[in-house]
């Protein structure tokens, strides 16, 4: 099995001064033992409906995934900043044999994931902070058809490349608003995501609660969620030289939940952390996913200090 998760960055309604902007290094690692079929309930990843004939060899299966990522907001004119992120993606299946002492099979890939950059514009109305983003994204790993389709056609199962995105060059519209209250923010956001290769259109939803109960602490809860645009059906095989995409990363639905913090320790410089869990979905994984980073705010021109 092979899976794709959101993995781009959203700093949402709030746009930074012109020079002045924020940093992020990051590591995740998400896994995977069930998915989320068409309908009903989550089922093993190694479910005949999931893997065939192969069902009756394996007792289990996990897809585990490991990302470095950085991502980076600069304004660059008022109320205009850039936006971009990089991943490095390790991921592997592990399949443990239903019987014998056979080591278990794990297939692995690793390399740079889908790169995301744009521009994000906005302002405040009052006490709401308002955006709008235009964003690409565009695969820096090997997206061949036989690739993103696990190598279908070729008989030898185990040395199958674990797919490290959906391979599709994508570009999101999208919106967000936020406000401060006292110690706490709120934000919401959605947005737009075309595909091509004849993949679904998508709608990203996103909310987030936030409240910083002492100075130099954060914590908030947030929810994600994908739905299809245009949800007709999809097959579960490419097509043709690009055709449309297999179960893994066509005609998704999840809804995730999080729970995260920051602490501030000097100089702009924190400390992030967080976790995250699909709670529903759709041809998707039941993914549990740990966060660690190193955020800084930055300003290449702040203010002159006030004359005496």
């Amino acid at each position: 099995m092979a899976w794709w998760f959101e993995s781009a960055a959203h700093a949402g309604a709030w746009v930074h001064e012109p020079g002045a902007g924020y940093a992020e290094v990051r590591y995740s690692h998400q896994q995977s033992r069930s998915v989320f079929p068409g309908t009903g309930p989550a089922i093993p990843q190694t479910d005949p409906s999931l893997v065939g004939v192969l069902s009756e060899v394996f007792e289990d299966g996990r897809y585990t995934a490991s990302d470095v990522s950085a991502y980076l907001e600069v304004g660059v004119l008022p109320f205009v900043e850039l936006v971009g992120s990089l991943p490095y993606r390790a991921a592997a299946n592990r399949w443990v044999f239903a019987k014998g002492d056979a080591d278990d099979l794990v297939q692995r890939n690793h390399g740079l994931g889908d790169a995301t950059f744009g521009l994000r514009a906005g302002g405040s109305v009052g006490r709401v902070a308002l955006s709008g983003s235009v964003l690409g994204r565009a695969p820096l790993y090997d997206n061949s058809p036989e690739v993103l389709g696990q190598e279908v056609g070729n008989s030898d199962f185990a040395d199958d490349r674990v797919v490290l995105g959906a391979g599709t060059n994508e570009l999101e519209v999208g919106g967000d608003a936020g406000t401060s209250l006292g110690r706490g923010w709120i934000q919401l956001g959605a947005g737009v995501r075309f595909r091509n290769r004849g993949f679904s259109t998508m709608v990203p939803m996103r909310a987030q609660f936030g409240l910083k109960p002492i100075d130099r602490v954060a914590v908030f809860v947030g929810a994600d969620a994908m739905v299809p645009a245009d949800n007709g059906p999809a097959p579960d095989e490419f097509r043709g030289e690009w055709g449309s995409g297999p179960l893994a990363i066509d005609h998704q639905r999840f809804l995730a939940l999080s729970l995260g913090g920051m602490v501030e320790v000097a100089g702009g410089v924190g400390l992030a952390a967080g976790v995250a869990r699909t709670v529903a979905g759709s041809r998707f994984p039941r993914l549990t996913t740990l966060s660690a980073g190193v955020t800084t705010n930055f300003d290449f021109w702040p203010d002159p200090p006030e004359a005496p």
